[in-house]
């Protein structure tokens, strides 16, 4: 997918003595980067939040730019992604968790925080905000995503091949507001509501408005239901000795 020679890569590898997970990624991210005429390298896995700490230490020049977003429009995403658990409270719970870990980022100096409403309605400020944290210098082709010089792999043979290659194709067109309040129209009513109860403190503390005063009897029932049988789901799993996906939040 990256377009590198692997044999290549294995020569670097065993010519630098690498022996750690840390200087393999950074090298194998280097030469992608050469390819294209690139200084830099950056990563964007959606986990990573869980090891700031680790990706701090073992790489010593690193920034990282945390994005935080409304957890209604997270959530309606995620719901659409072919892994979906089709479960607003699994997501929910997961924004949640993330915010919690985030507050523990506000006082690291390689750590910035911002927000993605602000980033796609103030594209220029955010993007100088931005370049000016990582130390380089804005560039109007920054925004001009379609000229990207990296490939979007045509090969569907494994699970998500479809998807991603959707998905990589709509990241590289112009940046836009449209996907702000979708969650309006995705999402419905309960969904909305439990959303907004189980990350309520989170979203006064990032100044997102929630449309719901509390949750109605008939949905806190309902919700506890869905926990329940997610906790059972998972003392079973765990009985049989199935693994918990990658994409499955904790509840």
């Amino acid at each position: 997918v990256l377009g590198l020679d692997a044999d290549a890569i294995a020569r670097k590898l065993k010519d630098e003595d690498v022996r750690d997970f840390p200087n393999m990624y950074r090298v194998l991210l280097q030469a992608y980067a050469a390819k294209h005429g690139r200084r830099g390298w950056g990563d964007k896995t959606h986990l990573d939040y869980n090891f700031v700490e680790w990706l701090l230490d073992s790489y010593r020049d690193a920034r990282i730019v945390c994005v935080i977003r409304d957890p209604r429009a997270t959530v309606a995403s995620l719901l659409r992604a072919p892994w979906s658990s089709g479960k607003a409270f699994y997501y929910a719970l997961q924004w949640r968790e993330t915010m919690s870990i985030v507050n523990g980022f506000e006082d690291k100096d390689r750590v910035l925080i911002i927000q993605y409403e602000d980033a796609v309605s103030s594209i220029d400020e955010t993007l100088a905000r931005i370049c000016a944290f990582i130390g380089v210098s804005t560039d109007d082709a920054m925004l001009k995503r379609s000229e990207d010089p990296s490939p979007v792999t045509s090969d569907n043979s494994w699970s998500l091949g479809n998807w991603w290659q959707q998905h990589k194709e709509k990241a590289l067109g112009p940046v836009s507001t449209e996907s702000i309040d979708r969650w309006k129209e995705e999402l419905s009513p309960y969904e909305i509501a439990i959303i907004e109860h189980l990350c309520s403190d989170g979203m006064r503390a990032w100044g997102y408005v929630s449309t719901t005063d509390a949750l109605a009897p008939g949905q806190l029932v309902r919700l506890t239901w869905e926990r329940t049988m997610r906790v059972l789901r998972g003392l079973l799993r765990a009985r049989r000795g199935r693994p918990r996906s990658i994409f499955s939040p904790r509840a």
